[in-house]
């Protein structure tokens, strides 16, 4: 088995905002040439939204629900995204292997209990979507690409037997394609300059989670080191969306005003939630450097929005 570590743009397409199955096809999309960061044009996740679900619902930061990399935004992209399902891993086999061939990857459904890469190996049984890529037939070997422990992704290699027990022990059977059809780069930029105007001109956000931090973390109805958690990963959607609507200022937009103002603010959101870490370690936070850095937050974010107007404004 080798453990190579896989090229890629580690802080762009990181695990901070992106689950796996998000990261895995953006990651394989962009290596084919697709202009991924079109599908960023939403990733300017509200505080709202991670206040509601990363603490008042406590969902895990890998089940956050946002906008970003939906069916239809890939279809505007020229992406199909297919889910294929088959009760067993030989009866999917035949035609994941033609995808493979057409799309150069697919993802597999499984449980990370069967890899010996992943932490929860003969541990915990877990829901997940690993890149398969390539099959020797010869030596029954299959190259994958996941996460190792530290959420980097490598490269793997795992025997037909180990793969089908990965898939075949899981309570989701199913394999994901993603077959590139053509679309001229005119009409994406126009899909998706509609689709921006409409997102900016729904998007609200009370900056409770920012005004409010210290007393939800005061809450006394609610164990503090949880709630450090859950701010933590409110904090890691933040700073990882914002990183990502960088990507779309910059590739897409082409403002270097827009792409710093997001810049500053997943700079702002990441140190923020790197104090929640050190503050859940030690037991200590200071309260008054926490509330500066969530009104900078709250100011980069609103300035960020009003820039991303006023383009649309001008070109409209």
């Amino acid at each position: 088995m080798t453990t190579a570590t896989y090229s890629y743009d580690r802080e762009l397409f990181s695990r901070n905002y992106l689950n796996c199955a998000q990261r895995h096809s953006v990651v394989m999309l962009k290596e084919r040439g697709v202009a991924v960061e079109h599908l960023f044009y939403n990733s300017l996740v509200s505080t709202d939204q991670t206040l509601d679900q990363m603490v008042r619902c406590g969902t895990p930061k890998y089940d956050f629900e946002g906008q970003c990399l939906s069916t239809d935004d890939l279809q505007s992209l020229g992406v199909t995204r297919t889910e294929v399902p088959g009760d067993t891993f030989d009866i999917v086999k035949s035609e994941l292997l033609s995808s493979i061939r057409r799309d150069g990857f697919v993802l597999l459904a499984g449980d990370v209990f069967y890899f010996p890469h992943c932490p929860e190996y003969r541990v915990k049984h877990l829901f997940h979507l690993v890149i398969l890529r390539g099959y020797d037939d010869k030596s029954d070997v299959w190259d994958i690409i996941d996460d190792n422990p530290a959420s980097v992704l490598c490269e793997y290699q795992y025997t037909g037997e180990q793969v089908a027990a990965f898939y075949n022990n899981n309570s989701v059977r199913e394999y994901r394609s993603f077959q590139q059809v053509g679309l001229s780069e005119d009409s994406i930029h126009e899909i998706f300059d509609h689709k921006s105007v409409e997102f900016c001109a729904n998007y609200t956000d009370s900056y409770q989670l920012l005004t409010d931090v210290q007393d939800i973390i005061d809450n006394p109805w609610i164990n503090q080191k949880k709630i450090l958690g859950q701010l933590h990963d409110a904090f890691s959607i933040l700073f990882g969306s914002r990183v990502c609507f960088a990507a779309y200022m910059d590739f897409v937009l082409n403002d270097v005003i827009g792409q710093s103002l997001a810049k500053d603010a997943a700079t702002a959101a990441g140190r923020i939630r790197d104090s929640l870490v050190r503050a859940h370690i030690t037991g200590r936070l200071n309260s008054t450097r926490l509330q500066e850095r969530c009104m900078a937050l709250q100011d980069l974010d609103a300035r960020l929005l009003e820039r991303v107007q006023s383009l649309q404004q001008i070109t409209n």
